[in-house]
């Protein structure tokens, strides 16, 4: 009976690291499908200079929304619905601001130093 008991901790023990796991794994998807994003949209405005204004922000809007979850809620958003699909499992919760605003400085950052240089 104890050898039954130890299986079912195990396998329970092991099914909460792989839905861990799965979500973390998510949550990296989540974020190369922003930074990726943004960066296309970088690179749709640079063809294109004179179509950046609305071309840019359109882009940026969709890109953003698909992250989190834009006028419909963070639920609605890539990461949201990680966190509400694991709910418990997930490795870490509540961190899509955290994980936006890195997201947001680092293609910033890479913009910035593709820019570096060129004529406005």
């Amino acid at each position: 009976m104890g050898a039954v008991a130890l299986a079912a901790v195990v396998a329970f023990g092991a099914t909460t690291v792989h839905a861990q796991n799965k979500c973390l794994s998510g949550k990296f998807k989540c974020v190369n499908k922003k930074a990726a994003g943004l960066l296309k949209c970088h690179e749709k405005c640079a063809k294109d200079p004179a179509k950046c204004s609305g071309v840019q922000a359109a882009c940026e809007a969709k890109v953003v929304a698909k992250f989190d979850g834009g006028t419909k809620g963070p639920a609605a958003g890539c990461i949201g619905k990680l966190e509400v699909k694991n709910d418990g499992p997930c490795v870490t919760f509540g961190d899509l601001a955290t994980l936006e605003a890195k997201v947001d400085a680092f293609v910033d950052d890479v913009y910035a130093e593709l820019k570096t240089g060129l004529p406005l």
